[in-house]
């Protein structure tokens, strides 16, 4: 495992918040044998990928935030499809706060072999900056200002250095398009995308019960809804909202509008068709060492 401590001149949070940040870089090996080359703000090749990707006016904008930033190369023999980074930070009081972000590459934004990658810890600028390395769809100076933008945004908020004086970037995982996950999956994808099935398999069967009635079908989603927003259910792990509650809440309140709007049939009908179209992508799985 590579663990790289080292101050990082963040000049505007340290000009903001009067203290630099410390930045550990934590990339496991088994990235860089199964051809996935990560390269933190450290690494002699980053600023080059950066300039050879984004306008100079963007490089410039990110400097203050560069130590929160992989540009992730893809060297395997097929597309990546989704990106895990984690970003444990340490508050002033030593309590270590959870953060990590799942980029789905796909469609528009498939990442494909021999083609490199910015990942910052913003889901609206990775995307811009992707939609830009793949399509030039964002205009140069629009970019400047985009990442000016969202760089004092995370300088002012989860990244804020008087709160967070200690923060660490983790490349977690970086799954294939035939499924294979790579890297250490800390949160858990593998187990997540496991478990979202069951959900899906779960509700499929109580819409075909016909034991149930319609009515009584619409009143149990409602109340699980109802269960969800004035009780969350928590992952222990990060003390977020866990991720495969909010898949479930998000599909049962999707069905019980269905139910309302087109009635069971129909609903079952797309729920099944939105099974079958998962059931056709291959399910994440640990690589073969």
């Amino acid at each position: 495992m590579i663990r790289l401590s080292l101050l990082s001149g963040v000049l505007l949070g340290t000009a903001l918040f009067g203290q630099t940040p410390v930045v550990a870089i934590d990339v496991d090996p088994a990235f860089a044998s199964h051809g996935i080359q990560a390269a933190p703000h450290t690494a002699k090749g980053f600023r080059p990928a950066l300039e050879r990707l984004i306008p100079m006016s963007g490089v410039k904008a990110l400097e203050p935030v560069h130590s929160y930033i992989l540009a992730i190369g893809n060297n395997t023999k097929q597309a990546i499809r989704a990106i895990v980074i984690r970003y444990p930070r340490v508050d002033k009081y030593g309590n270590t706060i959870e953060g990590e972000l799942f980029f789905n590459l796909d469609g528009p934004r498939e990442f494909p072999p021999g083609s490199t990658f910015v990942f910052t810890p913003d889901e609206q600028l990775t995307d811009v900056l992707i939609r830009h390395v793949l399509h030039g769809e964002t205009p140069n100076l629009a970019l400047a200002d985009v990442c000016a933008a969202r760089r004092d945004a995370l300088l002012a908020g989860r990244f804020d250095s008087h709160r967070f004086p200690k923060t660490t970037v983790s490349l977690d995982s970086a799954t294939l398009k035939d499924g294979t996950v790579i890297g250490p999956d800390r949160a858990d994808l593998i187990g997540r995308e496991s478990r979202k099935r069951l959900v899906d398999d779960s509700l499929l069967k109580n819409m075909l019960d016909q034991t149930i009635s319609d009515a009584a079908l619409t009143a149990m989603l409602d109340e699980h809804v109802k269960l969800w927003q004035t009780d969350p259910p928590i992952d222990p792990r990060t003390q977020l909202a866990d991720g495969v509650g909010v898949y479930q809440f998000q599909l049962e309140r999707f069905l019980s509008k269905s139910l309302r709007a087109y009635g069971r049939a129909q609903a079952t009908v797309g729920l099944k068709e939105m099974i079958d179209a998962k059931a056709a992508i291959p399910p994440p799985h640990r690589v073969k060492e």
